[in-house]
């Protein structure tokens, strides 16, 4: 698969950034979740790079995302997580996730 437009340096400075935040968060999570947190949804999910810290970090992740060709990306880079295609501003949509 080619390089996607997610996958510039520009991009990928950004979600670094994020990443320390939301590992922080995470963390504080993990000790506070009465038996640890286990799963996480990755909420447009993208091509997987926030799902695949999520997954190296022992959290059973599932991806949601809208457009098909970036749940094939993130299927393709991020094996061990589970990716669904989904429309989040659909309530239905979401329900029907579980």
């Amino acid at each position: 698969m080619p390089p996607l437009l997610f996958d510039e340096p520009y991009y990928i400075e950004i979600n670094e950034a994020r990443w320390k935040m939301a590992r922080r968060a995470i963390d504080t999570l993990k000790q506070q979740v009465p038996g640890g947190l286990k799963t996480c949804a990755d909420i447009a999910a993208g091509p997987g790079w926030f799902s695949e810290r999520l997954a190296q970090i022992g959290l059973d992740v599932t991806g949601i995302e809208g457009r098909p060709e970036l749940i094939e990306a993130a299927a393709e880079r991020v094996p061990r997580a589970r990716f669904v295609q989904a429309n989040v501003e659909i309530a239905a949509e979401m329900r029907a996730l579980g």
